[in-house]
């Protein structure tokens, strides 16, 4: 019986031994387990700031961007207006109009910048003073008529007055321009 009770001793020692060895390894590995969580939690919050700084500076850039889009947006849309309203009071024809409409609709702040170069130029003004004065045909001056031996000697020296070069109307004396064509007389 003594060696009965000495192998149950024998094999319980063991087997405290054995519990004592698996908790021991069981906290080393709760221990490893802790470390690789930390590890990963700091690796994980140093990505998310990462994240967070890189996705705060792209917000600011397209937020910059918004702001210069909508203003190119604005301005555009104010020209198109402009271009809309300055092509639709013009006096050219209905054809005109419709390919100036279209080329800054389609084209934009672009197609009004080709307006002001290119379809400005050809615009017909309106009628209301903008429009060139054409040329009246020239009016012959009246002929002066020839002395006769009835005219006395004081008009037959005297001229029969200033005539405007342009158009022939007669001059009053002293003026600069004419008052039938505008022509400046010298």
């Amino acid at each position: 019986m003594f060696l009965l009770s000495l192998f149950l001793l024998m094999v319980f020692s063991l087997l405290i031994n054995a519990q004592t060895d698996i908790q021991q390894q069981i906290e080393d590995a709760q221990q490893q387990m802790e470390e690789q969580q930390r590890q990963f939690d700091e690796q994980y919050k140093a990505n998310l700031l990462a994240m967070e700084e890189g996705v705060n500076t792209g917000v600011k850039i397209v937020g910059v961007w918004m702001v210069i889009v909508v203003i190119l947006s604005i301005a555009s849309l104010a020209a198109f207006i402009w271009a809309l309203v300055n092509i639709l009071s013009a006096s050219n024809s209905t054809g005109w109009k419709i390919l100036w409409v279209i080329v800054c609709f389609f084209f934009g702040l672009l197609g009004v910048i080709i307006y002001v170069l290119v379809g400005k130029k050809s615009r017909v003004k309106d009628a209301a003073g903008a429009q060139p004065v054409q040329a009246q045909p020239a009016q012959q001056p009246p002929a002066q008529e020839q002395p006769t031996q009835e005219q006395p000697a004081a008009e037959q020296a005297a001229p029969a007055g200033k005539f405007c070069s342009a158009c022939g109307a007669k001059l009053d004396a002293g003026v600069s321009f004419c008052s039938g064509c505008g022509a400046q007389q010298s």
